[in-house]
C-alpha cells in the first residue's frame, strides 16, 4: 500500500521506499525501518512504548534489539524524510515512555502513485477529517481480520524450510535486477531517461557513486563498508569509477545486501563506458 505524508512524501510499504512527489527522488528504507514506520502509521495518534515497539518490529521476526537501536532507526526515518523535503516533526518522543506518530501530520492511504499525484493536484478539495478517519479505520479493520486468520502458529506450519529459502532467493534476485536496471539507465543515459547518481567519496583514485541519496552522517560509514568489499574483490583501476548501493541495515545490524560495480571508460575524452564488472553480496 502507498501512504502520502503531508502531500509531499509517498511511503511504499511493499518496496520499502520513500519518494518525493515533486522531484521523484527516492530513498530505500531497510526492512526493519519500513516495519517500524508501518507500525506508527497503523497506530497514528497512539503512544507506543519502547517495549511494544521492540516486540512488534524485532522480537516477532526473530531479532533482538536494544533501546539504542530503536532510537537509531527513529533517527534514520526522520532524516530520510528531511532529505526528501519534509521537515515536519511527525515522530514525537515521549520521555521515559516511547514514541507517537502525531495526528498533526496528514497521512493518506492510496492504491498507486497515480492516485497520489491526483491527491496533490486536488488540494482545494481535500478529504474531510471524517472521510480520512473512515479510510484509516477500514485499513485497520482489514489488517486486524487478516491477523486473526494468519496467526503465528499457522504461519509456522505453512512455511516450510524450502519455501523460506525460495523466498530469500527471489528477494535477492529482485535486488540484483533492480540494481542492474538502474545501472543500465546510467550507462545509456543518451538513449533513455538518466538516473541521478550521488558522489559518496573516493577509493584510491576511483570516485564512488551511490544510486540513492544518503544523509551526511551515513555517507562516511557507507564508504568504509564499500571500500572494505571493493579492495578485496574489485580493487580500484586507473580511469575507473564505482557505482554502489547497500542497505542501511548493514551499518546497524551487520546484515543486508550490497551491490558494487566498477566501470571503465574507453578514453578520457568521450567518457564512453567500455565495460563494468559487478559484485553482489548478502551478509
Amino acid at each position: 500500500m502507498l501512504y502520502i505524508f503531508n502531500d509531499k512524501v509517498v511511503y511504499d510499504d511493499t518496496q520499502c521506499s520513500l519518494t518525493n512527489i515533486d522531484t521523484n527522488d527516492t530513498i530505500l528504507l531497510p526492512a526493519t525501518a519500513s516495519r517500524l514506520l508501518s507500525l506508527f502509521i497503523k497506530y497514528q495518534g497512539t503512544t507506543l512504548t519502547r517495549t511494544e515497539i521492540l516486540n512488534s518490529v524485532w522480537d516477532e521476526y526473530g531479532y533482538k534489539a536494544s533501546n539504542n537501536t530503536l532510537s537509531q532507526y527513529i533517527s534514520l526515518i526522520r532524516k530520510n524524510f528531511q532529505l526528501l523535503g519534509d521537515n515536519t516533526e511527525f515522530l514525537i518522543t515521549i520521555p521515559r515512555t516511547g514514541f507517537v506518530l502525531t495526528t498533526k501530520v496528514e497521512v493518506r492511504l492510496v492504491e498507486s502513485l497515480t492516485d497520489a499525484s491526483s491527491f496533490v493536484s486536488t488540494l482545494d478539495n481535500p478529504l474531510t477529517p471524517l472521510e480520512h478517519s473512515e479510510s484509516l479505520a477500514s485499513f485497520h479493520t482489514e489488517h486486524t481480520d487478516n491477523s486473526l486468520i494468519m496467526t503465528k502458529d499457522n504461519l509456522s506450519s505453512l512455511l516450510k524450510e524450502n519455501d523460506i529459502k525460495y523466498f530469500h532467493y527471489i528477494n535477492v534476485l529482485s535486488f540484483i535486477i533492480l540494481c542492474s536496471v538502474l545501472l543500465l539507465f546510467y550507462l545509456y543515459r543518451g538513449e533513455i531517461k538518466t538516473t541521478k547518481l550521488y558522489l559518496a567519496g573516493k577509493i584510491d583514485s576511483c570516485s564512488v557513486y551511490t544510486l540513492y541519496k544518503s544523509s551526511k552522517d551515513l555517507i562516511g560509514s557507507k564508504l568504509v563498508t564499500i571500500e572494505h568489499i571493493a579492495k578485496d574483490k574489485l580493487p580500484c583501476v586507473a580511469n575507473n569509477f564505482y557505482i554502489s548501493q547497500l542497505e542501511d541495515s548493514l551499518l546497524y545490524d551487520k546484515t543486508g545486501r550490497l551491490f558494487i560495480s566498477r566501470c571503465g571508460y574507453q578514453d578520457n575524452i568521450s567518457k564512453v563506458i567500455s565495460t563494468c564488472k559487478s559484485l553482489f553480496t548478502h551478509e
